[in-house]
């Protein structure tokens, strides 16, 4: 399902007539910021960014072999000289090129180009956890904030109902069972099948794994498929929780450029080729944070660029129930796919409750059965209890959760934009089909820094570089409109009062 080993490919010679910066890599050669530079060649005018464009033709150059393993990155302001950039241009770059585990700085040694064969454990379990903003309060929310960072709803009402009806019955219905059951209980995953076959996707209970919630179904699968080193390509901005696991796993994310809809398909295709990529991860519905669904069109092209560059797509759908009231569902984008070229993560976290900690994973049958080992090995299956309670909700009331949450989060959402365009005016939202936030953009300021400044006033929001991998989005904002009417309101109006505090 793969494509082979994502180790960036040595190749003999290079393109540039310049000899290889080292001869071997236990003795690194020290070359000059002018050998650095000639090197790369000439690498400027492409599209993007000049730091995107300089760290694509170091990283060319470090899969090409002209540029070395463990050979020293010469000092950022004879380089940044040499190339003609600031050396913020070329902080950046090597920014980059340090998450997807390219380059390292080594104490004693500066920055060097790191072995690919070496292990990379991308983020550190510190600054991963510190990423989400579940993990910035663990014991629970801080009553003197407003929480507008994290997207999670109240438990819906349906739910407390089936609660009662499975404890009075679990007497009898799980008198001399065990409880073990790794791949999930069959009654959940016969109405998460059926559910989703009604969506486009047509599917057997058997192709349905149950996890703890979306995050682990996205582990679990990026388990299966990558090994340390190799490349992954992503839609951007990406989900920070999709982002962490990815790069736990020691992947390389490489982003793929947008146009206004979405994800170039022609880009994934190439990205594909130069990278080797093992699969592509992105949203089609209710991409979080920027809550964007992409039309069928796009799809379409998409899942066509994925056959023809033989790519395995994994489709987060943890939000393909929250499309606002009004919006037509578009189904799984998977659906264009082959088979056995296509892994959806979904879950009932934001339909019914995060608390209850449920997910799904759906795939071709021999797949599921290689997962639930694993699954198996990790814990034993999720609680029993609590997937009984999610089936009895899905059955007891099936289309009528899922319009009430509709209808629910477009007052919520109507009600955010409108303030924060009457409060913040000089905020540029943008445009949202449905999830649990809206997206915003900052004239002319640092988005972590404003978010600072705004918990100090007594409201946590999230700053867009946590779901870049790159150093993207410093001015952009994930505001969450899951609170309660007064809290949201409350808390925008404190955002506007941080605005307000800031030098002009």
């Amino acid at each position: 399902m793969g494509r082979g080993s994502g180790t960036p490919r040595r190749v003999a010679g290079n393109r540039t007539g310049v000899t290889s910066m080292a001869a071997s890599p236990r003795q690194p050669r020290r070359v000059t910021a002018h050998e650095f530079a000639a090197v790369l060649g000439r690498w400027q005018g492409g599209p993007g960014e000049l730091y995107r464009q300089l760290a694509d033709r170091i990283r060319l150059a470090i899969q090409q072999g002209d540029l070395r393993a463990n050979s020293p990155v010469p000092p950022q302001r004879e380089l940044a000289q040499a190339l003609s950039v600031s050396r913020s241009t070329l902080a950046a770059a090597l920014q980059i090129l340090s998450r997807e585990g390219f380059v390292e700085a080594r104490r004693g040694s500066g920055t060097v180009v790191r072995d690919p064969s070496a292990p990379f454990d991308g983020l550190s379990w510190t600054n991963v956890l510190g990423m989400m903003p579940v993990f910035r309060q663990p014991d629970g929310p801080d009553d003197g904030v407003i929480n507008l960072a994290a997207a999670g709803l109240d438990p819906h009402p349906a739910l407390w109902e089936s609660w009662t009806k499975v404890i009075r019955d679990a007497p009898q219905t799980w008198a001399d069972a065990h409880g073990y059951v790794p791949a999930g209980l069959p009654a959940l995953r016969a109405v998460i099948a059926r559910q989703v076959s009604e969506r486009g996707l047509p599917t057997e209970p058997g192709q349905i794994l149950i996890t703890a919630g979306a995050q682990q179904a996205v582990f679990l699968a990026a388990c299966a498929w990558l090994s340390t080193g190799d490349t992954v390509l992503a839609e951007t901005p990406l989900y920070a929780g999709a982002l962490e696991a990815l790069r736990s796993l020691g992947a390389r994310v490489v982003h793929v450029p947008n146009d206004t809809v979405g994800p170039r398909p022609e880009e994934i295709e190439r990205l594909t080729h130069q990278y080797r990529a093992r699969f592509l991860f992105l949203s089609a519905t209710c991409s979080n944070p920027s809550g964007r669904t992409l039309p069928a069109r796009r799809r379409q092209e998409i899942a066509a660029a994925c056959r023809r560059a033989n790519l395995l797509l994994m489709e987060d759908a943890a939000q393909q129930h929250l499309l606002l009231a009004g919006e037509p569902d578009p189904g799984y984008l998977a659906q264009y796919c082959r088979p056995h070229q296509s892994v959806v993560v979904g879950s009932l976290s934001k339909l019914l409750w995060g608390g209850l900690r449920l997910g799904w994973l759906r795939a071709d049958t021999p797949v599921i059965r290689n997962l639930t080992r694993l699954k198996g090995a990790i814990d034993l299956g999720s609680p029993v209890l609590l997937q009984e309670v999610a089936a009895r909700a899905l059955v007891d009331f099936g289309s009528e959760l899922e319009r009430d949450r509709r209808t629910q989060l477009s007052v919520a959402h109507d009600l955010a934009v409108t303030a924060l365009r009457e409060l913040i005016p000089q905020w540029r939202v943008a445009p949202c089909s449905g999830g649990l936030t809206v997206w915003v953009q900052l004239p002319q300021a640092n988005a972590a820094e404003f978010a600072s400044v705004a918990m100090r006033h007594g409201v946590s929001v999230i700053p867009g570089d946590m779901f870049a991998y790159d150093g993207g989005y410093q001015d952009r904002l994930r505001i969450s409109f899951a609170a309660t009417a007064p809290r949201l309101r409350l808390g925008i109006e404190r955002l506007a009062a941080a605005w307000r505090s800031l030098p002009r």
